[in-house]
């Protein structure tokens, strides 16, 4: 348990890499214990980071691809 502890007051202020950086970390309740909002350059990137982290062993992870106003308006514009 110490080291959950330790990993989770670390965690909100860490520089993931060079090419993706954690933007928000948040205790949720539910069916996960915990959200972390992240952003990187490219999807090869997310993948890397969260096999990294897979490969802990006691981690799962659920990547969503979230779309900013703009890009969903372009994609919904481009419906015909």
């Amino acid at each position: 348990m110490a080291a959950v502890r330790e990993w989770a007051l670390k965690t909100p202020q860490r520089r993931v890499s060079q090419s993706a950086e954690l933007k928000a970390f948040y205790l949720v309740t539910g069916q996960y214990d915990a959200v972390a909002i992240s952003g990187a350059l490219d999807d090869a990137t997310v993948a890397k980071l969260v096999l990294g982290n897979a490969s802990m062993g006691f981690i799962w992870t659920e990547t969503l691809r979230a779309f900013t106003e703009d890009e969903y308006r372009k994609i919904v514009g481009s419906l015909s």
